[in-house]
């Protein structure tokens, strides 16, 4: 069998040589990731992209669910992981991108290739940050009372009725690795239900025990529901910090609504640890402890008053990624297109009782080209300066075989999956 295999790589007149990362995608448009303001390199850094996914839908060059969507680093082959946070067919769909090196007081460009019909999706919490759980597996996570604090699986959801009684309740998993450094934490979350007048009940962080989380029991980093005392007279609901020994830094008060989705985040920038909540604002305050934390906990506050009164708190998915500040930003670049075309001009398209084949072709479609060719893995032919249309003779192509006469059926130029990717195949064996 008689093969070839061309491997087109684009270079543009600004920038170094780039192949195509996979040819099995149609367009890419280059990320700048900028960070001249930041003099610090970064290192598995998660970056987030907002992209218009509408406007790419509406013209049928993406996937309706976004599921071909891939980011490629600088160097145009090393794939990296992101997740998809929301909004896909948007025209503001937030993408989170874990990038393996970002230089200090410098810019970098990484791509994001769309355009494949026949793609999966590969967005992956896990795979992007530091933490992620999106509550579809139970198994990571011990509970000391699983009646009142458990991942409930089917709905994609841990669910928590905090009392605030001495029965010690709190459910707990390791950390895929320790949580050092400056980072920030985002939770989706809602007040589900409670008993009673409002009051003390519990929170949910990260702790360097597994249940460390109890205002007195180890070093955290927390948010926790807490009674209203806003100095008003009356009692409600509140979201609170707490510094590393339990003592409440901060809250946002008169939050009495039960059964909205909301987001809420912590950050840690040094010893300042700053929270919000969607729609109630932003509160901030120094911590005393500053070291690293090995367990997610959510629990109760076991102080023993008031034991029949209890909030129930939703938790629908949470991730942990890196702080660093001035933060690098992103902006997303003009469109790029795959168009090159391979014209073949010999060997006609019809059977030969010979191996030697005179094989002419040349490449249109792009300026700046480098062109290689192969048989059997074999190089035999390389031009890091091709012109556009130039003509290209790689004269008698000959192979000994065990039979004196074979059948060589010549076909034509085509697009095939099965090459190594940035790949396009000439078989003329089809």
């Amino acid at each position: 069998m008689l093969g070839l295999i061309f491997v087109l790589c684009l270079v543009s007149f600004i920038s170094p040589s780039l192949c195509w990362w996979d040819s099995s995608w149609q367009y890419r448009v280059p990320i700048e990731i900028n960070n001249t303001g930041n003099s610090n390199n970064l290192t598995d850094y998660q970056v987030l992209v907002t992209v218009d996914t509408a406007t790419l839908i509406s013209d049928g060059k993406m996937r309706s669910d976004c599921g071909d969507i891939r980011f490629v680093d600088s160097d145009d082959s090393t794939k990296l992981s992101y997740w998809i946070e929301s909004g896909c067919n948007t025209s503001s769909t937030k993408i989170w991108v874990k990038v393996p090196s970002i230089p200090a007081s410098s810019t970098k460009t990484i791509y994001m290739y769309y355009g494949n019909p026949n793609a999966e999706s590969e967005s992956n919490g896990d795979a992007t940050f530091e933490f992620f759980d999106d509550f579809e597996d139970d198994s990571p996570y011990t509970s000391t009372n699983s009646s009142l604090i458990y991942v409930d699986t089917a709905n994609s959801r841990l669910v928590a009725k905090l009392y605030r009684n001495s029965d010690n309740t709190y459910i707990y998993r390791s950390l895929p690795s320790a949580i050092s450094g400056d980072f920030v934490m985002v939770a989706r979350m809602q007040f589900a239900s409670h008993s009673g007048t409002w009051t003390y009940s519990g929170g949910f962080g990260f702790s360097d025990s597994a249940n460390g989380l109890r205002h007195v029991n180890g070093n955290f980093y927390g948010v926790g529901q807490d009674n209203d005392q806003d100095g008003d007279g009356t009692y409600g609901r509140s979201i609170s910090i707490y510094d590393g020994g339990g003592t409440r830094l901060a809250s946002l008060y008169n939050i009495e609504e039960e059964g909205v989705w909301r987001e809420v985040s912590l950050k840690r920038a040094g010893s300042e640890v700053t929270a919000s909540y969607e729609g109630y604002g932003t509160i901030s305050g120094t911590t005393s402890y500053t070291g690293s934390t090995n367990y997610f906990v959510v629990s109760n506050y076991d102080d023993g008053a008031d034991p029949d009164r209890y909030t129930e708190i939703w938790l629908d998915r949470i991730y942990v990624r890196k702080y660093t500040d001035p933060e690098p930003t992103t902006s997303v670049g003009s469109e790029q297109s795959i168009s090159i075309e391979i014209n073949i001009y010999s060997p006609e398209a019809k059977t030969y009782w010979t191996t030697d084949i005179e094989f002419t072709f040349n490449v249109t479609g792009g300026s700046n080209l480098t062109v290689k060719a192969f048989i059997n893995n074999q190089t035999v032919y390389e031009n890091e300066n091709y012109e556009e249309g130039e003509l290209i003779t790689l004269g008698k192509l000959a192979k000994d075989y065990e039979q004196e006469r074979e059948t060589y059926c010549t076909g034509t130029c085509s697009y095939d999956d099965s090459y190594e990717d940035g790949s396009y195949a000439y078989d003329g064996n089809e």
